[in-house]
């Protein structure tokens, strides 16, 4: 299931990646991207740590 979710979430970047850009664009300084692991493979301590250095 997760694997699954993984490839469509593969295909739903690369789909948003080939659109075009409209005319007319408001300029920006920054674009960012906040990612999250969601994969489990940290344990609670560092879990902590992360989620301590969002707030």
């Amino acid at each position: 299931m997760l694997e699954m979710l993984s490839l469509l979430a593969c295909f739903a970047c690369a789909e948003a990646a080939s659109l075009p850009v409209p005319d007319g664009g408001t300029p920006v300084d920054v674009e960012l991207v906040l990612a999250v692991d969601i994969s489990q493979s940290m344990d609670e301590e560092e879990f902590a740590l992360q989620r301590a250095g969002y707030v």
